[in-house]
């Protein structure tokens, strides 16, 4: 491909993406309105449901929590390829990796999974877009967990050089791998690998685009490793994260007018067992709210610092 050609793919690819953003913002509302009319029939506050009602509720419930979730990943794919170092602000990493990780601890369990976690006892505030390192980080472990079969097993690492001011890490799992022919095209938006699609009918093909869009805005890197069948390890690093002092606070910070125009979004977390509202500004979660009943404590995770 030529350099002409590659930067008339990238312009279409902008315009695109400038149409989602019209397209989100327009179904964004009316979705929010849809989702809680079902959750008011679904949780009893209107007449009793049949057992069929009950079920074609659910599923309009599910496809409307999954559109939600496409239109947030529109806006974030927008936004950070928009975004520059002049926009980052203060990140607790340690919180925001335990947030992260106890929103995969009930699919872990429900499914039998194995999950070995490898982290520093102490990460530091840095500097960076929370949102952007978050939704990598969900994106690259909900992949492993969704196409690992039952009794697989799904392995994190983490390390932070303060010197080289870079967070690497790794996600690697047992489950179905990707083909040699499609991992050119796992980063297209939209794109879903054939026996990624036969192995589980949810699924965006947005995800890898939102990693790769954060790993990018932070000058980092992403290398996949897989063949069918044989899982998958993504290793990457996450760089210009400037330390800062802990007596730097987000609420002590002039926000742009960016943050301002939608100061949280929702990011759905592991089997839509919970979803998170996250602050644009930092990362933090700021509240997790449950969409099925509670499952007991997870066993199945093992922590190694």
């Amino acid at each position: 491909m030529t350099e002409k050609e590659k930067s008339g793919r990238e312009d279409l690819r902008r315009q695109q993406l400038d149409l989602l953003k019209i397209a989100a913002h327009q179904l964004k509302s009316p979705l929010a309105t849809i989702q809680t009319s079902l959750r008011t029939l679904l949780e009893g506050f209107a007449d009793p449901l049949s057992a069929g009602q009950q079920a074609i509720l659910e599923g309009a419930e599910r496809k409307t929590r999954e559109s939600l979730k496409l239109v947030n990943y529109v806006f974030e794919l927008v936004r950070m390829r928009r975004l520059s170092e002049d926009d980052f602000l203060p990140v607790d990493l340690k919180r925001l990796v335990e947030d992260v990780l106890s929103s995969f601890d009930e699919v872990s369990r429900s499914r039998g999974l194995a999950f070995e976690v490898r982290i520093p006892q102490k990460l530091p505030l840095v500097r960076g877009y929370g949102p952007g390192i978050r939704l990598a980080l969900v994106n690259l472990l909900d992949n492993a967990f969704k196409y690992t079969p039952r009794d697989g097993k799904v392995h994190f690492s983490l390390s932070y050089d303060a010197g080289r001011e870079t967070l690497a890490g790794k996600v690697s799992d047992s489950g179905i791998g990707i083909p040699e022919k499609d991992r050119e095209r796992i980063f297209d938006e939209f794109y879903r690998s054939p026996n990624a699609v036969k192995f589980s009918r949810s699924g965006s093909g947005m995800g890898m685009s939102i990693v790769m869009s954060a790993i990018t805005l932070h000058r980092g890197t992403l290398s996949i490793k897989s063949g069918g069948g044989q899982g998958t390890t993504a290793d990457f690093e996450i760089g210009r994260l400037f330390g800062v002092e802990e007596s730097s606070t987000p609420d002590q910070l002039q926000l742009r007018a960016d943050f301002t125009a939608f100061p949280f979004l929702w990011v759905p977390n592991s089997n839509e067992a919970t979803i998170s509202k996250v602050d644009v500004r930092t990362g933090r979660e700021l509240g997790r709210y449950r969409t099925s009943p509670r499952g007991d404590a997870n066993p199945s995770r093992t922590t190694v610092d």
